[in-house]
């Protein structure tokens, strides 16, 4: 059933299914279907086929799995009527066999060549749109094909499709094993790739007994086509590649009768050939070609073998390019199904990282060996692909500035533009552009980098400088707090033991009332002693004035000096008319006095109760100012304050 361009089996015996048909249907190229069928189909109950021309070959599996592979990968719809295709007596048709002869009448000009054995045709592609690019094209083939191959341009006509590959001579077409080293071209089947306009008449002989053969191979089942025939040396030469031994088949060296060199042995269309130029196997390649391998067979993107020989480093790394060359030099002309040239080719190899010398390496042996046909080369290197893009754009957009010298230099056209609008001028122009703000900012970077570098050097002194200065501060700063801790320990220390004197003491109520007690014990004891004394005095004047009273005479008069008692008599004996006045006088004196002497002796009572603590005091006074903070003189004026939060400190009692 075909499906999305690509026809999907289901075998009738046991109904399985083609998972790599599957796989091809979702989208995936050929190393994405090798990675899938190596991890999840081959795992499972597989059966791995390798023949039938590309149209039976590949990993068949169950229906179940087929089914749950379609699903996984969303193609399960698309191929939902193979799934539920119910198989009667009557079917499917036998599949057509190949046509064995010639057609009985000519082919048109734009026919498409015959399609190679092994491989679908691909549908043809339009013709180009502008015929001033398709008459550059003939023309550029037909100078090419006088140059390289010698035949005459009335030969025949150039076809109008992509195909640059010469015409097949006659006596090419008649001859039955042509060797590629003497005739043009194989027999004009360049595969599902470009093909050129065949003659009119019978096709080649080799052509024929190819046909012949698959025809034969076609009536043989699928398990039994592997035990002989090109398919048989198709997975032996396979198989050799893969290996990588370095002894050659026998069957390379001497060639059976049923070997077949231009057979296709992958599911892209590569012949032996194809994979000998790739992977620079020059011995192989002289072997297929000795054997009639065709350098104009192309695979199914259209790439003949020197074409596959460009895009990978393998005979630049062996530097066997110039020896490949000049074996497939004749198909320099050919264009692949996208109109690309090998030149094309060339320069893709410069767009990868590090290949720019084997780029290089291809492009100046090519030209080296077709220097003598600068005319050709030009056209050839002024071919545009489908998106317009030549050698030298491509080689412009690549930024390499030797190929893009080198193509110039053999006539490539820097004003030709692409489908975007752009030519190489523009892309090398860009590309200056590019390089000259590049080196601008280089410069500008030289420049600067210095200076800033200066900058940030003068930054970093002054920092350092500026942090060496906050270290001595921050030093600074950690000793007066050292010496503060300390001395806040000691004020701690001291008012504790201040506190436990206190505790040890009473509180300071009691210590109030026991100074107040000692006070009035005190003034009461001084006043005591006074008092008697005065009282004595008192008493012995009061009984010296009676007896001298009752005596009358001073035999009996109290010792004392003479003139105090002859005062003390005219006194008596005389007293003053103001007496009584000056007795009152007198008496107020005295209670002023009196007043005056309870005062002083109230004071000297609480000088002597202070007696001997001012020393202390002053101490005292010294360690509140040093707690607290404050001067000295000031000491007075904070002592209420210290004493009231001493009291809410402590528990209501003093300074406990």
């Amino acid at each position: 059933m075909p499906c999305q361009g690509v026809a999907v089996m289901r075998r009738k015996s046991d109904a399985w299914l083609n998972a790599t048909q599957i796989l091809k249907v979702a989208g995936f190229d050929k190393p994405q279907r090798t990675r899938v069928l190596e991890r999840e189909v081959q795992k499972g109950t597989h059966e791995k086929v390798q023949g039938g021309y590309g149209k039976y070959q590949g990993t068949w599996v169950p229906m179940d799995r087929g089914v749950a592979l379609a699903r996984q990968y969303g193609v399960d719809r698309l191929l939902q009527p193979i799934f539920d295709y119910i198989a009667t007596a009557d079917s499917p048709p036998l599949a057509p066999k190949h046509i064995t002869a010639a057609p009985a009448r000519p082919r048109k000009k734009n026919d498409v060549a015959a399609d190679l054995d092994a491989m679908p045709t691909p549908p043809p592609k339009p013709q180009r749109a502008a015929v001033q690019k398709a008459a550059a094209a003939r023309k550029a083939a037909a100078a090419a094909q006088r140059a390289f191959v010698g035949v005459d341009e009335s030969d025949g006509e150039f076809s109008e499709k992509r195909s640059m590959s010469p015409a097949r001579s006659e006596a090419s077409d008649q001859s039955e094993t042509p060797s590629p080293l003497a005739s043009d071209a194989g027999d004009g089947e360049y595969g599902a790739g470009p093909s050129k306009k065949r003659k009119t008449g019978h096709g080649s002989a080799h052509a024929q007994m190819q046909q012949q053969h698959h025809h034969q191979l076609d009536s043989v089942p699928a398990h039994q086509q592997l035990g002989f025939g090109p398919l048989r040396y198709a997975r032996m030469i396979l198989d050799y590649f893969v290996s990588e031994s370095t002894q050659v088949p026998q069957f390379l060296v001497t060639p059976p009768a049923d070997f077949d060199p231009n057979v296709v042995i992958d599911d892209d269309g590569h012949t032996a050939l194809h994979w000998a130029c790739a992977m620079g196997r020059i011995r192989i390649v002289k072997l297929l070609l000795s054997a009639g391998a065709d350098i104009f067979r192309a695979n199914s993107m259209g790439q003949t073998a020197l074409m596959r020989s460009v895009m990978f480093t393998n005979n630049y790394d062996l530097r066997k390019f110039p020896e490949l060359f000049e074996l497939l030099h004749r198909s320099t002309i050919n264009i692949d199904r996208n109109d690309r040239t090998v030149f094309h080719y060339i320069v893709d190899i410069a767009l990868q990282k590090g290949k720019t010398h084997a780029a290089r390496y291809y492009i100046e042996t090519v030209l080296a060996r077709l220097v003598d046909y600068p005319d050709e080369v030009a056209d050839i290197l002024n071919f545009q692909d489908e998106e317009g893009e030549t050698a030298l754009t491509l080689a412009a957009r690549a930024r390499s500035k030797k190929l893009v010298k080198i193509l110039l230099d053999n006539g490539a056209d820097p004003k030709v533009a692409n489908r975007d609008g752009k030519t190489a001028e523009d892309y090398i122009l860009e590309d200056e552009r590019f390089r000259e703000q590049d080196v601008t900012g280089q410069r500008i970077s030289t420049n600067l980098v210095p200076e800033m570098a200066t900058l940030l050097e003068t930054l970093a002194a002054s920092y350092d400088a500026e942090l060496a200065d906050k270290d001595r501060e921050l030093a600074q700063a950690d000793a007066v707090l050292s010496s503060l801790q300390s001395e806040i320990a000691e004020s701690q220390r001291t008012v504790q033991q201040l506190q436990q004197q206190s505790t040890a003491g009473g509180s300071l109520d009691d210590l109030e009332r026991q100074e107040q007690q000692l006070a009035q014990d005190l003034e009461a004891k001084m006043g005591k002693r006074f008092r008697l004394g005065w009282e004595k005095w008192v008493r012995d004047e009061d009984q010296r004035e009676q007896q001298y009273e009752t005596d009358g005479g001073p035999a009996t008069a109290p010792e004392g000096p003479q003139a105090d008692l002859d005062a003390y008599r005219e006194l008596i004996a005389n007293p003053p008319a103001d007496s009584a006045e000056r007795a009152a006088a007198l008496r107020a004196r005295i209670d002023e006095f009196k007043q005056e002497r309870a005062r002083l002796f109230g004071v000297f009572a609480t000088k002597q109760s202070e007696s001997g603590t001012g020393v202390k005091l002053a101490q005292y006074r010294q360690l509140v100012a040093l707690g607290c903070g404050v001067p000295l003189d000031q000491v007075d004026g904070v002592i209420d304050v210290l004493c009231e939060n001493l009291d809410q400190r402590g528990d209501g009692a003093g300074y406990a």
